[in-house]
């Protein structure tokens, strides 16, 4: 019986006793029983394909903590780029527009961790810099920190600026870092360069943090 993304065991309504005793027998016979009974819980079923397949929270955690290191070390990789600037063309980004959303759809992409949602003609597009900044958007694969959540490295940033016609708009950028003291440091595409920017920090109700939680697509 196959292993989907090698993170999935076949739901017992389609053979899981079989498939899931064969690859967990060494664990279990290692590990005390409670052990064993929370590993059985920490996994929830979905169905992908028209088959039932638990997805282990334990990998998928590690997973989306290794995406996430990957988010955070391309984006400084590509600071001091002018890639993203206001004057130049990025893709269908043309020269006078601001790409700070840009740089993030292209760092999550670049990571493996792209961020999309659904545009009004029904295609996938990068996030908008309000859609960031807005607790109530849904970007699917990523979720909205808590208000007891600390920022990690790799989690998308944003905060709502005046403008975009009716509503609003925001400026997007990617946490690299966090100090002990809570000091937020991250990475975004200014006006005509990547680089730092320190204005992400913790302000409830103006700044919000996205992590990326694994391909939910």
């Amino acid at each position: 019986m196959p292993i989907v993304n090698g993170r999935f065991h076949i739901n017992p309504a389609h053979g899981r006793a079989v498939e899931r005793a064969r690859l967990a027998r060494a664990e279990r016979n290692a590990l005390p029983r409670h052990r064993n009974q929370e590993d059985e819980q920490s996994g929830h079923w979905v169905t992908i394909n028209g088959r039932h397949v638990l997805i282990d929270e334990a990998q998928a955690g590690r997973a989306s903590r290794s995406a996430r290191d990957r988010i955070a070390a391309t984006a400084e990789k590509h600071s001091g780029s002018t890639a993203w600037a206001y004057a130049k063309r990025k893709a269908n980004f043309p020269v006078g527009t601001n790409k700070c959303n840009k740089f993030v759809y292209d760092v999550t992409k670049e990571a493996g961790a792209e961020a999309t949602t659904i545009g009004s003609d029904g295609k996938p597009r990068p996030p908008l810099a309000a859609e960031w900044a807005d607790p109530n958007a849904i970007i699917p694969g990523w979720r909205l920190l808590g208000p007891n959540e600390t920022p990690e490295p790799g989690d998308v940033a944003a905060y709502k600026l005046p403008g975009g016609g009716t509503r609003f708009t925001g400026h997007p950028g990617i946490v690299t870092s966090v100090g002990a003291n809570g000091t937020v440091h991250a990475i975004a595409a200014h006006e005509s360069v990547v680089g730092p920017d320190e204005k992400f920090q913790p302000r409830r109700g103006i700044v919000t943090y996205h992590r990326y939680a694994g391909d939910q697509r």
